[in-house]
């Protein structure tokens, strides 16, 4: 009797754990994109030369206002469970070919949630050059996030959605 139990237990189990493992196999077929997806950013409200004698940090600082309307409800799938949206700034520099500043963040926990339509937003970090190298650039605004799923791989993806050119000069 326990033998037949035994045998019937593990193919059970067997069974159960070959299901489970052909489930997360279909997060790999289920990569969308969002229904529309949109960034524009306005001109910076705030650009500074940072170089205060008590301070260590020296820098270019700019803020800006920003307006994101994206639908990221068609990448929530069962497998998902937390979508983290986030705008980089990018540009180059003489030094760097690639600097890329991350200025806003949000995090979306509910597909219900996973609706973003916001108007004059204020970038949340400020972007920062520490080589006086932000006049007269030009940024390039991307909208990225990243799936963080239940189980298995982190999906990203990135879209790039406005590109600015800096002030010359400095402004408050």
């Amino acid at each position: 009797f326990y033998h037949r139990l035994n045998a019937l237990l593990f193919h059970g189990v067997t069974v159960i754990f070959c299901c489970a493992v052909a489930t997360n196999f279909t997060v790999f077929w289920d990569i969308t994109e969002p229904a529309s997806c949109k960034l524009t950013a306005h001109p910076p409200i705030k650009f500074i030369r940072f170089d205060h004698p008590k301070h260590t940090v020296k820098a270019d600082m700019a803020q800006f206002r920003f307006d994101i309307d994206v639908d990221l409800q068609p990448l929530w799938n069962w497998n998902v469970k937390v979508l983290f949206v986030f705008v980089t700034a990018e540009y180059a520099t003489p030094s760097h070919p690639l600097n890329q500043v991350t200025i806003w963040d949000h995090i979306v926990t509910e597909k219900s949630m996973a609706v973003l339509n916001k108007k004059g937003v204020l970038n949340k970090y400020q972007l920062f050059d520490h080589g006086f190298n932000l006049r007269g650039n030009n940024i390039t605004f991307k909208l990225n996030w990243y799936t963080v799923p239940v189980s298995g791989p982190l999906f990203s993806s990135t879209h790039t959605t406005h590109s600015m050119t800096m002030p010359v000069t400095y402004m408050n």
